[in-house]
């Protein structure tokens, strides 16, 4: 044992752990130890061995680190308030963060809770289930999220990637059931470095709790995301190499630009220090209900929850995580998991120990200077004296600025009801160990919380001390005393606004009337158009409301050309153009331009376009408030032409052109695409199929077929004119009288998303003679007045992707919620059924409805699938869109559902291949899955006066459509 004194100092590590803890282990941690001074004792509590006491004397500075505790050990055991008291000066290990983080079950538990908090709109973590007591929900989700979703199965030895949709996949899904571990979603389009994903490691460390006080390291690693088979997580080379953070950000540079590099960075800070928000709400309130318990409690052992009674259980204790974090295509940041203890240094691997060893060696070096700047002792150097009385000074002086802003009191001195809060001791002490540890420590960790770019959360902070921890510290003793981070947030962020000004007038006398807030946001990334992010804005107060550039690429011809004094814009854009770039530069260095509302995106943003008119809001909003204010909207109106407008005229000679599928989207790689010609003329074509028998089936092979001039220019074809026709039969048409027959006494009911609503939408039309409602329903409807009352069509929208995963309703409660509306029911055709939807749709899902449908005594209904559509082909942010091996994968997916449902007597419309082969011809919606719009009649009634009625539009949509009625009408008389 080494023992290193420091002049009238000496510094005494106790390393205390409930498990035996091997050198190698922590053998980084003891080597910055000896280096800071410190002499090591190791104390396995399991021996009940506590050798610090016998070594204890006054001049000793004390430093426990609690490591690994599990099991009925938990971290709150490791220290006792009420017999080691103020023993010691520091402990590294914060009470109960094993608990919220420390394993990848309490990760995931931790990441439940933050998906339901309504203020986290985005979310930052990737949504998981532990398994296997969550499977059940993991299911009800998956359901809710479709194809769409990926999946990853995490155990502490392995992690497996699995898709869920394929018989492979469920085949795994089942063994889970027996495994523990966590099944997490992976992210969408994520950032590859040559072809493989990334993921980042970040070291954070947190000095004080309750208030917050956090830190990030500027050195971290960058290794491949891959599946793992040894016990402990290896990191991949980049390229055949291991990546220090430096690295990346370099390369990052190079082929993104610098903008870019910081807009990620602050995705990263921002999602770190937010999670870190949360996790210390939450650990308060976990230390709130502990503390409860053990008064109900009569007896607790030696080192049990008692200490909390201690309202000081978290003073001076201190930890170092490791953060995994990775990046999506767009550079928005993803928190995938949370390490500490002695797991820190378990990541190495013989061939890269060397990079890592000495990387984790600056960590601990830097992480030991940061928790012990704060140590008041006479051992410092006269220099580091000198610096100490530097920062009372600049606290003094950054503290009296504030106070005179009048809403800050100090206890005891100037504290008055007007005051929003009134400063402790502790709150001084707080601030003192702020700013030492902000200039004493190597400068290695940077400040994350409390700064000034935290201070947008502070809705976050109000929802989450309300929420989680308010409701529980009532109950307990909570002293007035006692200012926690939601008490002190607002007052943080005027402290680091006016340090930074001194500052600035310090380092720059000719900017004196600056203002530290004017500091322009890191722009997202756009890779097609770089945006100028140091462009000029002003202080003028008129200029608040006004955008000073508006950037669209392609470029765009405006109507009228841009000007700041006008809102309203139009412009045409050609039928091949599916998708932009748009950004808008505020005027006034206060406001901002976000697309889409107030909380939407400030940077450049694609955005898709659909066939017609498409509205683009820029909003700009005032930033300088609590919350964003919105102060002005600029509306450009933007319509995407169709292909052609050409009309048929029978004395022109159109040729047959048929189309499979689309050559910019082959999702069936071995057939022909584009426009393939049979030598038929277009009349002599719809002449020959006249002596096809009916169709029996909605899921019979086809294609489309359309007039044109030639087969080699789409621009010489009819669109207007294409029909969908099926290879060896034709569909049958109703007019609306037989379609009235057809559905008289029937009820018809509709389970799915938007794109099961546009063919409900077409049938009634078809039936009624037009819409008198042009709701976008995503509820619960039920229309009993069809067919002079005769019919009556129902509709459940499922599922409802903008709720929380804890507040969807699974697909066979949904199913239930709309039968229950719809009663009474015939266990007859006379009812039917059709479920269906773009993209989330499997095998479960049918086996669900049959179980619904059997413990409803409903199986001798009519049961129709609509499978899936086109969509999701464009990459837009918040949206997940699919690969082209994604897109032919679907392909086969869709057609095994069909498979699956016809060999359950389900009938099938299958809408697939239909819309995929002409998926460019979709209506605005991000989704890039609608092929039908609603659109609003003005007519004169019979009265005189004026009333609207809705008609839908879309020809794909309405081919579908008359599928589906052939379907219902099967087996009908109709004359």
């Amino acid at each position: 044992m080494e023992s290193v004194s420091l002049m009238n100092k000496t510094r005494l590590a106790i390393i205390r752990s409930s498990n035996t803890i091997g050198s190698k282990d922590i053998s980084i941690y003891k080597w910055a130890l000896r280096k800071h001074g410190f002499l090591i004792e190791m104390d396995n509590m399991k021996n009940k061995v506590n050798k610090m006491n016998s070594q204890e004397n006054d001049s000793a500075w004390n430093f426990l680190i609690c490591l690994d505790y599990s099991g009925s050990d938990d971290d709150f055991s490791c220290f006792n308030a009420k017999t080691e008291g103020s023993s010691y000066q520091k402990r590294d290990g914060i009470p109960g963060l094993k608990g919220l983080l420390g394993t990848k079950e309490s990760f995931c538990s931790t990441i439940h809770e933050i998906h339901k908090i309504s203020t986290m709109k985005n979310p930052f973590s990737p949504l998981c289930f532990i398994l296997p007591h969550q499977y059940q929900a993991f299911l009800d989700v998956s359901d809710a999220l479709g194809y769409s979703a990926s999946w990853a199965f995490h155990t502490e030895i392995d992690r497996q990637s699995i898709n869920i949709f394929t018989d492979e996949g469920r085949n795994k899904l089942r063994d889970y059931t027996l495994q523990s571990g966590i099944i997490q979603q992976t992210i969408s389009n994520p950032l590859t470095l040559f072809g493989s994903t990334l993921t980042i490691r970040l070291f954070i460390a947190i000095t004080s709790i309750n208030p917050l006080r956090a830190y990030i390291h500027k050195g971290g690693l960058v290794y491949y995301t891959v599946n793992h088979t040894k016990s402990d997580k290896t990191f991949e080379k980049v390229n055949g190499h291991l990546w220090t953070l430096d690295n990346f950000w370099d390369y990052m540079t190079i082929n993104y630009g610098a903008n870019n590099v910081s807009y990620a960075q602050s995705s990263i800070k921002n999602h770190l220090t937010q999670f870190l928000l949360i996790t210390e709400a939450l650990l308060l309130g976990q230390m709130s209900s502990l503390t409860e318990l053990n008064h109900q409690s009569s007896s607790s052992s030696s080192y049990s929850t008692a200490s909390l009674d201690n309202e000081k259980i978290f003073e001076s204790t201190v930890s170092l995580l490791a953060f995994d974090v990775t990046l999506n295509s767009s550079l928005d940041s993803w928190i995938l998991g949370v390490s500490m203890g002695s797991q820190l240094q378990k990541a190495n691997h013989p061939e890269n120990g060397f990079l890592f060893n000495k990387l984790l060696r600056t960590i601990y070096d830097d992480y030991l200077s940061l928790i012990t700047a704060t140590t008041t002792t006479n051992s410092f150097s006269n220099s580091v004296q000198i610096e100490s009385l530097n920062v009372v000074n600049e606290v003094y002086s950054t503290l009296i600025k504030v106070l005179n802003q009048d809403n800050v009191g100090l206890m005891g001195l100037n504290c008055h009801i007007t005051h929003d809060v009134c400063l402790s001791s502790s709150d001084l002490t707080y601030l003192l160990n702020w700013k030492s540890e902000e200039k004493l420590n190597s400068n290695g960790f940077q400040c994350l919380y409390p700064t000034l770019e935290s201070s947008p959360f502070i809705k976050l902070i109000e929802e989450t001390s309300s929420k989680i921890v308010k409701t529980k510290l009532e109950k307990g003793r909570n002293s007035l005393m006692v200012h926690r981070t939601w008490d002190l947030h607002a007052f943080l962020m005027q402290m680091d606004i006016v340090s930074r000004r001194i500052k600035d007038e310090q380092n720059f006398p000719s900017q004196l009337n600056s203002n530290p807030m004017n500091h322009q946001q890191p722009t997202s990334p756009n890779f097609t158009s770089p945006i100028d992010s140091t462009a000029f804005c002003n202080q003028d107060e008129s200029s608040l409301p006004y955008i000073s550039s508006l950037k669209i690429n392609p470029t765009l011809n405006l109507n009228p050309a841009f000007s700041p004094q006008i809102t309203q814009y139009y412009a045409n854009v050609t039928h091949d153009i599916l998708i932009i770039t748009v950004y808008g530069a505020a005027m006034h260095c206060s406001s901002e331009v976000r697309v889409e509302g107030k909380f939407g995106p400030s940077r450049p943003t694609n955005y898709t376009l659909g066939l017609g008119i498409n509205k683009v809001a820029l909003v700009v909003v005032d930033v300088s408030q609590a919350e964003p204010m919105v102060i002005n909207t600029y509306n450009v109106y933007i319509n995407r032409l169709p292909l052609t407008s050409l009309k048929l005229e029978p004395t022109k000679m159109h040729k047959v052109c048929h189309l499979n599928q689309d050559c910019d989207l082959t999702v069936y790689p071995h057939e022909k695409c584009g426009l393939i010609g049979d030598g038929f003329s277009w009349f002599s074509h719809l002449e020959k199929r006249k002596s096809l028998s009916s169709c029996s089936s909605g899921s019979e092979p086809g294609k489309w077929s359309i007039p044109c001039l030639s087969c080699k220019q789409k621009s010489s074809c009819i669109w207007s004119s294409s029909r969908w026709q099926p290879d060896s039969c034709e569909y049958d048409q109703y007019d609306s009288m037989q379609l009235s027959k057809c559905l008289s006494g029937r009820k018809i009911l509709f389970i799915g998303d938007s794109t099961n609503r546009g063919l409900m939408n077409y049938l009634m039309e078809k039936l009624n003679g037009s819409l008198s409602d042009g709701n976008k329903t995503h509820e619960l409807r039920i229309y009993d007045k069809l067919n002079q009352g005769k019919t009556l069509i129902g509709f459940n929208y499922y599922p409802k992707f903008w709720l929380p995963s804890f507040k969807r309703l699974t697909f066979d409660k949904t199913v239930h919620e709309l039968i229950e509306k719809a009663l009474p029911l015939a266990n007859t055709s006379d009812t039917v059924l059709i479920f269906g939807g773009v993209q989330w749709l499997a095998s479960q899902h049918i086996n669900l409805l049959l179980q619904s449908l059997s413990s409803l005594q409903l199986t001798g209904i009519k049961v129709i699938m609509k499978t899936l559509g086109a969509g999701f082909h464009q990459k837009i942010d918040g949206i997940h869109s699919l690969s082209l091996d994604e897109q032919q994968k679907l392909a086969l997916h869709n057609q095994r559902l069909i498979e699956l449902a016809e060999s359950h007597n389900i009938a099938v419309v299958d809408t697939y291949n239909m819309t995929i082969s002409r998926y460019k011809d979709f209506y605005p919606g991000k989704c890039l899955c609608h092929f039908h719009q609603v659109v609003p009649i003005q007519e004169i009634n019979q009265s005189g006066q004026p009333w609207t009625r809705y008609h839908i539009e879309g020809d794909i949509n309405a081919a579908c459509g008359e599928i589906l009625i052939n379907l219902l009408c099967q087996n009908k008389t109709l004359n």
